[in-house]
């Protein structure tokens, strides 16, 4: 809340995803520094999962094995479908897996 812009903004969209980016990568960074200062060091993730509608959009953040599914109901087909808005960030998938070592973890 406290970094969202006030008054009006040149370009919301742009606005919006720089904040939520800029907040999960403090709340990593101050994470990482309580995990690293505890003895022993705490080897342990975290999830996240956020979404903030404005207007007529929503914008979904996430971190970690979390996921935001949106869940329709069809009135013609009389049916529930379920959209997923978010990809889990899984060590099982390569590119996860690679960036948690590159950024010096271990998957097990």
């Amino acid at each position: 809340i406290r970094k969202f812009p006030k008054g009006d903004v040149i370009s919301v969209e742009k606005t919006v995803k720089r904040c939520l980016l800029d907040t999960f990568k403090h709340t990593d960074e101050e994470f990482l520094k309580q995990a690293s200062s505890q003895k022993p060091a705490w080897k342990d993730g975290s999830t996240a999962t956020c979404v903030l509608a404005v207007d007529n959009i929503l914008y979904i953040a996430n971190l970690g094995d979390s996921r935001a599914i949106l869940c329709r109901f069809n009135e013609e087909s009389q049916k529930h479908a379920a959209l997923s808005l978010s990809k889990e960030h899984n060590p099982t998938q390569y590119e996860e897996r690679m960036r948690i070592q590159k950024a010096g973890g271990n998957v097990r």
